[in-house]
């Protein structure tokens, strides 16, 4: 899903992942693709439903403001899910990369025909501008070597088109149920983006908190008004 965090130094200066690292962040998401863990996303549950429709909602609003009305060439960095993309937005394309063969793997077997790629995000085999588009969901959380953050946010950067947008959304609170990730905040997401601008949000109710709404899951949108209960940002971050 998401690079190595651990990274040392090539002959030439560059951030290089070895198989330590993979290794490590493997384990990782088994833990967190262990069914007692993942169970606590079904969309089974009202108040997670709230929160996906809310996440949409905004991303749409951010997308139409930012990306003009043509056909996207889209990458999906971690393969994640693609769940920041409007239903209604025009998209020509999309390839999927992630670090870990074997999620590539699951998608196949899970009948999903999107194309993908295996490789590492701090070295994109793209060429520069070669997308519209790069969607990171709850990704780079999951890095927590600052050198390898740096490295991805300027490879992502590089393969973006003149006029294309970074898709983002993930945590800006540490996350009590996954010790293996690292928030990052309004500053720091404008710090690794630094050449591109656009709007960030914050959203999200406390995910524990929304999925005990139960049959009050139309308090949702009540507590989302309060803005110490968002756990996300969501960007649309472009590119001049």
């Amino acid at each position: 899903m998401s690079p190595g965090q651990h990274e040392d130094n090539g002959p030439n200066g560059s951030v290089r992942t070895n198989r330590t690292d993979q290794s490590q962040l493997a384990r990782r998401y088994d833990r967190l693709l262990d069914d007692r863990y993942s169970s606590r996303w079904s969309l089974d549950n009202a108040g997670n439903r709230e929160s996906l429709a809310e996440r949409l909602r905004v991303m749409q609003r951010l997308i139409h403001q930012s990306l003009a009305n043509r056909p996207l060439r889209v990458l999906d960095l971690g393969c994640g899910g693609l769940t920041l993309l409007p239903p209604d937005l025009n998209v020509d394309f999309i390839v999927g990369v992630d670090l870990l063969f074997d999620r590539l793997r699951s998608l196949r077997e899970r009948g999903d025909a999107t194309p993908t790629v295996n490789a590492d995000g701090a070295f994109l085999p793209f060429p520069n501008g070669a997308f519209d588009a790069v969607v990171m969901s709850t990704m780079l959380s999951s890095v927590l070597d600052e050198p390898a953050r740096l490295a991805i946010c300027s490879e992502v950067s590089r393969i973006l088109n003149v006029g294309g947008a970074v898709l983002w959304y993930d945590f800006r609170v540490r996350s009590i149920g996954n010790s293996a990730t690292r928030p990052i905040r309004r500053s720091g997401l404008r710090r690794y983006f630094s050449d591109l601008s656009g709007s960030v949000v914050s959203l999200t109710v406390l995910p524990p908190l929304a999925r005990r709404l139960g049959r009050a899951h139309r308090a949702y949108a009540v507590l989302a008004r309060a803005p110490f209960l968002r756990t996300h940002l969501a960007a649309c971050l472009v590119k001049p």
